[in-house]
């Protein structure tokens, strides 16, 4: 079965993270779309006919992100380039993954991700990161497990900094422990980064 899988080239690994920016459409006061019709992180732009005043406002929060981002990169550390992070996409919204595997996701040269991963994390993603679907439901699956843990070990041994994130918790219903596993015998370094599970989440 065919890998669905989205990928650009060129990514540089010094790229600041991403994570937390906001890539929407840059508008100016009349809410018309720049020209170019997306925002670049921390280098928002005057737009014909726009307010100084929205700009400087813009500009500022910006740089508190920025910020932000960098506090959180140097709390956590940088994920490093051949090793596999497992994150836990919390119970369904964005909102609930935990602030570490929000940061991996950022920083993550390849994502591996589930059929309950929310479309929304997925955004928090560096621009150019490859995406690779794997997901599951009954009577349908993308990938074999096996396949999957050998997809996760060819790309960190290629030296790219893979995120394979699951819905939930990576060890409830996840298969976890089989991907922990293939990779501590192949030899790759990785991590995880639990996520609360709907089976415990409030309602």
């Amino acid at each position: 079965m065919q890998v669905q899988k989205t990928e650009v080239a060129g990514r540089s690994p010094a790229a600041p993270p991403a994570v937390l920016l906001d890539r929407t459409a840059r508008t100016d006061h009349n809410g018309s779309r720049a020209p170019d019709g997306h925002c670049r992180a921390g280098e928002p732009q005057l737009v014909p006919g726009g307010n100084t005043a929205i700009f400087a406002r813009v500009r500022a929060v910006r740089i508190a992100q920025i910020a932000a981002i960098e506090q959180l990169v140097e709390t956590f550390g940088q994920l490093s380039p051949g090793r596999v992070c497992l994150v836990g996409a919390g119970p369904g919204d964005a909102g609930l993954v935990t602030i570490k595997g929000a940061v991996r996701i950022s920083q993550a040269d390849l994502i591996v991700y589930d059929q309950l991963v929310s479309p929304e994390l997925l955004g928090l993603a560096h621009p150019r990161a490859e995406r690779i679907f794997v997901g599951k439901q009954a009577g349908c699956h993308t990938l074999p497990q096996e396949q999957i843990n050998r997809l996760l070990i060819e790309h960190a041994r290629a030296g790219k900094r893979v995120v394979r994130l699951k819905g939930g918790d990576p060890f409830v219903f996840g298969r976890g422990g089989e991907e922990c596993e293939a990779l501590a015998e192949a030899g790759v370094g990785f991590e995880v980064v639990p996520g609360v599970t709907a089976a415990v989440a409030a309602p």
